[in-house]
């Protein structure tokens, strides 16, 4: 197995919306969320969505002290 490990600090992945950029790819999918309004994660409780699995993460940890079922 091979190593790369970027101590140049490069952001070789660019946003094609608003240049910012990123030393890894996957930041740069989930930024790009941001201006798609794209949002993959649900809480299966709530029904609220999230662009980030972090933010998605924190949510499920926490979620019993102030998630409320999601009502029609």
């Amino acid at each position: 197995m091979i190593l790369i490990v970027n101590f140049s600090g490069q952001r070789p992945y660019k946003c094609d919306v608003c240049d910012k950029a990123f030393k890894h790819k996957h930041h740069l999918t989930e930024h790009k969320r941001l201006h798609s309004g794209e949002k993959p994660f649900q809480c299966d409780k709530c029904l609220k969505r999230f662009s980030h699995s972090g933010s998605y993460s924190q949510h499920m940890n926490h979620r019993y002290s102030y998630c409320k079922p999601y009502r029609e």
